[in-house]
């Protein structure tokens, strides 16, 4: 289809298409998602719009769906570089920021907070000028995921609580339920499980109130972690089993392959060997199909555990050694630390 008719058809037209898009990557077709996108920025180009801000903000929404769907690093640092070129010879602040903040979430990916902090407060600095700017509220939801992994947990905590506050004040029940999502996983991991427990709770009744499916499947599994760590290993499992069966219904691959990596921990807790290398290897094969790298190392680094414990040295080998290829591949030096320490300790067997 061409843009070629009025001015008014070629931005419903534009919405409708950037619309799909976005739902592509909601429910895990990511490549249908990139070529939504794609399409939509060859259709402004031969509406003679090549150089319009629009081709950019389009061309980093492909680079976000590499970084955080589909682990395409290098792709996705080709897009951002340029976008970053581009809008600095073109002025264009707005998606200056905008690059920052998926720069900042390309090295967060990588395990390299402080890159990631970095190139995020570089975003922060630029949205505060911009007046109305969307994303002054969004990138607070993105400093505290950073200031979360980095064990920062009061500064994660102020910064939620910071979008929460915006998220009230222009009612955006999705944003809410986001806030009550993230504020309760910086108490899981303070050890505050009632706190938690009482977030998630919040968020999984706006869910259910604005009818989001895939939020209450979220919920579902956040209330299954807090059970989790109490010990209470069958409520844990009721809840991952919800949060599963909700995933298969819409068709949500990448939920399903989480679902599928808890429901094999609770097997782990339970010492079932058997169920819990069943599950791990239904999720790695989800996240295989769906081409997530990061997932597919974590499965590969947790079925090589399993197999290291019942002494399968051979088969804890295979699958440290597909671990190590991910780690190094999409350069988390995290992973890297653990893949070597796993070679090690299957040498020493």
């Amino acid at each position: 289809m061409k843009l070629n008719k009025t001015r008014q058809d070629d931005e419903l037209f534009a919405r409708a298409l950037r619309g799909r898009a976005e739902v592509n990557t909601h429910v895990g077709n990511y490549d249908q998602g990139i070529k939504d996108y794609q399409n939509l920025i060859n259709n402004y180009y031969r509406a003679g719009s090549r150089n319009a801000p629009i081709i950019r903000e389009l061309s980093l929404a492909i680079a976000n769906i590499l970084i955080r769907c589909k682990s395409e690093y290098a792709a996705a640092l080709r897009i951002i570089s340029k976008v970053l070129r581009d809008s600095g010879e073109k002025g264009e602040q707005a998606n200056i920021a905008l690059a920052f903040e998926s720069l900042g979430y390309l090295n967060f990916y990588q395990g390299n907070y402080n890159k990631a902090l970095n190139s995020m407060l570089k975003a922060k600095k630029i949205y505060d000028r911009l007046r109305g700017s969307k994303g002054r509220t969004a990138i607070l939801q993105s400093l505290g995921i950073v200031y979360q992994n980095q064990r920062k947990l009061r500064l994660a905590l102020e910064n939620y609580r910071k979008f929460l506050s915006n998220a009230k004040r222009t009612r955006n029940a999705r944003e809410i339920s986001s806030a009550y999502h993230n504020i309760g996983n910086v108490y899981l991991a303070m050890g505050k499980l009632k706190r938690s427990l009482d977030n998630f709770k919040k968020a999984l009744l706006i869910f259910e109130q604005v009818g989001d499916k895939q939020g209450v499947g979220i919920a579902c599994c956040n209330i299954g972690n807090v059970y989790f760590n109490l010990g209470d290993l069958d409520t844990a499992l009721l809840n991952y089993e919800k949060y599963l069966h909700i995933d298969q219904l819409l068709g949500f691959q990448w939920g399903v392959g989480g679902a599928y990596h808890n429901i094999a921990h609770v097997h782990q807790a339970k010492n079932d060997f058997a169920n819990a290398l069943k599950y791990f290897k239904k999720s790695l094969a989800i996240y295989k199909d769906i081409g997530d790298l990061r997932w597919i190392g974590n499965n590969c680094k947790l079925i090589g555990d399993l197999y290291y414990r019942k002494e399968n040295i051979k088969q804890a080998e295979k699958y440290f050694r597909l671990h190590a290829h991910v780690a190094y591949k999409i350069q988390d030096r995290k992973e890297i630390k653990i893949a070597a320490r796993n070679r090690q300790k299957v040498n020493e067997h």
